[in-house]
């Protein structure tokens, strides 16, 4: 899907005007492989794939915007221009079989860089969705903007230091996606 761009300006009243553009929007698999039928839960075997989005940006309605908890977010992350841009997202996935996998997870925004690898184990259980499990996951977060950057100090301020490489702090994570536990923290 390339250049999609949708807008809303409820009852014609331009200050609440918002709009969404997508200028990129791609899905990407091979080596796919389901089995189940119609009565019961399928068993992914194998997939590899990329998905992303790149330049996807949503016009916040200025209405919305000169609300004051929505304004001092929109301060924090250095956006003055009531417009919230994200220059990438990016899931890569390569499913060996149907109980282990390694992953690429990419976020770029002008104020904050997500670059987060490591592997994972889906559990089929028979379940609609089934639970993952992180293993040897290494999450790298770059604050870029100056109000993030300030609000992550206050919070080690608070709690504790987090491991770091320049301004680049480091996250080891594993376990399931719903109890992640990191480690070397608390």
């Amino acid at each position: 899907l390339k250049g999609a761009s949708f807008s809303i300006t409820p009852l014609e009243n331009i200050i609440d005007h918002s709009s969404i553009n997508l200028p990129e929007l791609m899905l990407e698999t091979n080596d796919f492989i389901l089995e189940g039928s119609i009565d019961e839960s399928p068993v992914l075997h194998s997939l590899k794939g990329i998905f992303r989005i790149r330049n996807f940006e949503i016009k916040i309605p200025e209405g919305l915007s000169n609300e004051p908890e929505i304004e001092n977010y929109l301060e924090r992350l250095g956006i003055w221009n009531n417009s919230f841009m994200v220059r990438l997202i990016q899931i890569e996935i390569d499913m060996i079989n149907e109980s282990t996998g390694d992953f690429t997870i990419k976020f770029q925004t002008p104020f904050l860089k997500i670059l987060a690898v490591g592997n994972f184990s889906p559990q089929q259980t028979g379940s609609a969705t089934p639970n993952l499990v992180l293993h040897n996951t290494i999450v790298e977060v770059t604050p870029i903007a100056l109000g993030i950057r300030k609000w992550i100090r206050e919070w080690e301020k608070n709690n504790q230091e987090l491991k770091r490489n320049g301004a680049t702090i480091i996250l080891d994570i594993e376990g399931p996606v719903e109890e992640i536990l990191i480690k070397d923290f608390w």
